[in-house]
């Protein structure tokens, strides 16, 4: 990736404006968005906003943001089921992700500064959706509590009104039939680039199942703010021309040379060649496929600033040294290279080679490298140079052996996986692992009634397990013993409930099914004639959907464990018309 940083022509952000003089509360103090969720266990998700703050707004809204409670409106297709308020996450002062050079003073640590300054803010919070659907939707629409909302800088150049439009981002999932993490989108943003000098970004994503990955790019849309209201918002309006002939638009959101945006929807890197200053959004909308099946969709909106690089060392500066955390290296190390005693004030590209001779540029630009999947011996040095001239400077390169034989990482545990939520006891039951990343190790699954107290399952020591002969309602995990010092580390418990069962089979009523248990806690069971319905609908006493399913065999278990306690309506729909029955949950 070619970054503002590159030797050629060099950014350095001193001289761009983030700040404007809008004095509404919402206005110029949010530069991107991310919104993700991973998975729990059940239904159970965990939702995260990360929101990139300009430390040099003066509408004070930027100071509210350590203080904001992010809401997530919760819909199933068209309708508005739940909401969640997020809680902001430690450091809750932010954490600077501005990349400037090696001892730049910015607007974050000294507001009288000329350096602009981006904080980064990440909120979270635990739902558990009530039901399974192909159709949830999660959506930011820029309402952070107390009145206050993600207001767009006034300052952004291809949308109408930028100043008077808050952030909403949209994702979706589908937990029908399979769960879902969002990926991980490794590379910071915002990014400052230079005019007339071709560049790249690239977002780094990481899917941690598994799933296959689709970049497209998406309008971005206004949010409904500080209202708090869950109104879903429209497309915002997109203005001026990318090139002669073509104009902006969420496809090419950018201001650039004829034909020179383009954008990998594998990998979702852009390459581009912008030809004026400008402060641009885009929008992603990144797409995952399980088996073919897309099973959600999450949504980064970030702002591309071009300008010119103002000067900050002059001369030849001086690269300093490099400190390296290890010289012996696997794959799945994490190497870390640290340039000291350069110059202050110069920009930074690391560079790598295979025999000290031939050198290519890396993503690293700054200081301090760090990163991972090295698969062979390999030299790194750090070109230093100051933007006033171009002089450069190089360190002497380091020599990182790699070595297949790894000494005992335990990266990640993975999250453990099975083929069915509800079974029987002659139910066949295959546990997985998706995901670990640990070596050398030796795996043991457990067992556990309560997810506390945890005990190993005899003969189950693979990443894939499989059994019959539930008796309760069990968690499941898998633990991961280094062989090396015996450290550990736990997937996260996988629970299967265990579906009540009578002897022989219930009479059926005069329309073809029997629900039961009624009164019931956990599970209700279905038994119909064959092909006599095809889907149900259970719905609360003032008529609220609250879970639907389809029909697919004669006998279904359904979980009602997350509805509240009250009287319910269960619809059947099929080819022998509608029926309705009553159950109550306790």
């Amino acid at each position: 990736m070619k970054r503002v940083y590159d030797l050629s022509c060099r950014i350095f952000i001193a001289c761009f404006l983030l700040v404007c003089s809008h004095t509404s509360v919402y206005a110029s103090h949010i530069v991107g968005a991310d919104l993700s969720y991973t998975y729990v266990s059940g239904n159970t998700y965990n939702i995260i906003i990360t929101l990139y703050g300009d430390c040099g707004s003066t509408t004070g809204a930027f100071e509210t943001l350590q203080y904001s409670s992010p809401q997530v409106c919760i819909y199933n297709g068209t309708t508005n089921v739940m909401s969640a308020n997020l809680t902001i996450q430690p450091p809750t002062a932010g954490v600077e992700v501005t990349d400037v050079a090696s001892g730049t003073v910015t607007q974050c640590t000294n507001t009288a500064s000329s350096v602009p300054g981006i904080k980064k803010f990440v909120y979270s919070a635990t739902i558990t959706l009530p039901y399974t659907s192909a159709t949830w939707r999660f959506i930011y629409g820029g309402y952070n509590g107390t009145g206050s909302a993600a207001g767009r800088a006034a300052s952004i150049t291809n949308i109408v009104a930028p100043g008077s439009t808050i952030i909403q981002l949209i994702d979706t999932l589908n937990n029908s039939t399979y769960y879902n993490t969002t990926p991980s989108l490794n590379t910071t943003m915002p990014y400052f680039y230079a005019i007339n000098q071709h560049d790249t970004y690239d977002p780094a994503a990481v899917d941690t199942i598994g799933d296959s990955l689709a970049f497209y790019f998406v309008p971005a849309t206004d949010g409904s703010g500080a209202s708090g209201t869950c109104t879903i918002g429209g497309d915002d309006t997109y203005t001026g021309m990318a090139w002669a002939g073509t104009p902006v638009s969420a496809a090419t959101p950018l201001q650039v040379v004829a034909d020179s945006f383009s954008m990998n929807t594998a990998t979702g890197q852009l390459a581009f060649h912008p030809d004026i200053f400008q402060r641009g959004i885009i929008e992603y909308n990144v797409r995952q496929f399980h088996s073919g099946v897309l099973v959600g969709t999450s949504q980064r909106e970030m702002t591309v600033m071009v300008m010119t690089p103002p000067a900050t060392c002059s001369g030849t500066p001086v690269a300093g040294g490099i400190y390296s955390n290890t010289l012996l290296v696997c794959s799945a190390n994490v190497l870390t290279l640290t340039d000291t005693g350069s110059t202050t004030g110069a920009f930074y590209r690391w560079q790598s080679s295979p025999d000290s001779i031939t050198w290519n540029s890396t993503p690293g630009t700054t200081a301090i490298y760090s990163f991972s999947g090295v698969t062979a011996t390999t030299y790194y040095r750090c070109m230093v140079t100051c933007a006033s001239g171009g002089a450069s400077d190089s360190t002497a390169g380091i020599k990182i052996v790699y070595t297949d034989t790894c000494s005992c990482l335990l990266t990640s545990a993975g999250t453990a996986l099975a083929n069915v939520t509800h079974a029987s006891s002659t139910t066949s039951i295959t546990l997985t692992d998706s995901g670990y990343s640990a070596s050398p190790v030796t795996m043991q699954w457990q067992s556990s009634p309560d997810s506390v107290a945890w005990s190993n399952v005899s003969g189950a020591t693979n990443a894939s397990y499989s059994f019959t002969g539930l008796a309760a309602t069990t968690y499941y995990r898998l633990k991961f013993i280094c062989t090396v010092d015996g450290d550990t580390i736990v997937s996260p418990g996988v629970k299967i409930i265990y579906a009540i069962t009578t002897t022989g089979t219930p009479s059926l009523s005069a329309s073809g099914i029997k629900v039961f248990p009624n009164p019931t806690t956990n599970d209700l069971s279905i038994i119909q004639s064959p092909s006599a319905y095809s889907s149900f609908t259970i719905t609360n006493s003032i008529g609220q959907d609250m879970i639907q399913q389809a029909l697919t065999t004669t006998q279904t278990i359904v979980n009602v464990a997350t509805l509240p306690p009250g009287l319910y309506y269960i619809i059947f729909r099929g080819d022998n018309g509608t029926s309705v029955q009553k159950f109550i949950k306790l």
